[in-house]
C-alpha cells in the first residue's frame, strides 16, 4: 500500500509539473508571437528573433499537451495504426499519393504517414515562412528544401496530397494559401461536428496558427507549427480561443 502511495504521489507531482511547464509554454508563446505581430518590418533583426521565439515556445507547448493528454505513441504504435486503416478502408500511398478510401480516410491516413516520415526522416524537419514556392505535392513525403513550410502550407498540402480541393481554394497550387485563405474558405461548425481533415483555426481571423484534425472524439489534431509534423489538441494554446471549419 505504501509503495502504491508512492508512485500515486509522483504521478501527482509529475502532472502538476507537466501543466506547470506547459503554462509557461503557452505564456512565452503568446508573448512573442505578439511582439513579433507587432514589429511591421519583416527583414528586421527584432522581428525574426521574436518571431523564431515564438516558434520554439509553440513546439513546447504542442510537446506538453502531448505528454498531459497520453499522446506520446512509438513510431512502431504510430506505424501499426497506420497500416491497420489502410487495410481496413483500402487506401494506398505512393509516395505523397494518397488514393483509395474516402475523402476523409484519405485524410487521416496521410496525416499519419506525415507524422511517421518526419520520424524517419522522410519529410523536411525544418519551418519557415520564407523562402521558395510552397512544395505542397510533397507536403507528407520528401518535402523540397529551402521553400516555406509552414502550418497553413501542411493543411492546404495534405489535402492536395489526397486528391483534394485545398482548404485556401482551388487556385492553392498557383497562388498559394495562408491561414487568412483556409479561414475564408470551407464552412464553420460547432466542435462537436468537427470529422477527420477538418482545421482548426487559431485566434481571430486572420489567424495565427492551424492544425488538421486527426480524432475527433479524443480531440486531437496532428500539424507543423514548428519544426516537427506531430500530435496536438483542439485547444492547444489553453484559451479557448480557435473555431473549426469543414471543406469536405
Amino acid at each position: 500500500m505504501a509503495k502504491i502511495k508512492e508512485r500515486l504521489a509522483a504521478l501527482a507531482e509529475k502532472l502538476v509539473s507537466n501543466e506547470a511547464n506547459l503554462r509557461k509554454a503557452q505564456r512565452r508563446h503568446k508573448k512573442f508571437r505578439l511582439k513579433a505581430e507587432g514589429i511591421s518590418d519583416k527583414q528586421s533583426r527584432a522581428y525574426k528573433r521574436a518571431h523564431a521565439k515564438a516558434i520554439y515556445w509553440k513546439g513546447r507547448v504542442k510537446q506538453q499537451q502531448r505528454r498531459i493528454n497520453h499522446l506520446e505513441r512509438s513510431t512502431a504504435e504510430v506505424e501499426l495504426e497506420l497500416e491497420k486503416w489502410k487495410k481496413d478502408h483500402k487506401v494506398t500511398i505512393r509516395g505523397s499519393k494518397v488514393t483509395g478510401g474516402t475523402p476523409r480516410q484519405r485524410l487521416k491516413a496521410a496525416l499519419l504517414r506525415a507524422m511517421l516520415n518526419y520520424r524517419t526522416g522522410k519529410l523536411a524537419g525544418y519551418y519557415s515562412q520564407s523562402g521558395g514556392a510552397r512544395d505542397y505535392l510533397h507536403a507528407i513525403y520528401h518535402y523540397a528544401l529551402g521553400r516555406i513550410w509552414d502550418c497553413a502550407t501542411f493543411g492546404d498540402g495534405v489535402y492536395l496530397c489526397c486528391g483534394l480541393t485545398a482548404p485556401s481554394g482551388p487556385n492553392t497550387l498557383t497562388a498559394g494559401g495562408w491561414t487568412g485563405t483556409q479561414g475564408e474558405h470551407g464552412k464553420r461548425i460547432p466542435e462537436s461536428q468537427a470529422q477527420v481533415g477538418d482545421l482548426v483555426l487559431y485566434g481571430p481571423f486572420p489567424h495565427h496558427h492551424v492544425e488538421v484534425v486527426l480524432d475527433p472524439v479524443r480531440k486531437t489534431t496532428v500539424g507543423h507549427g514548428s519544426p516537427p509534423i506531430d500530435e496536438g489538441v483542439f485547444d492547444l494554446f489553453g484559451d479557448g480561443d480557435y473555431i473549426v471549419r469543414t471543406y469536405v
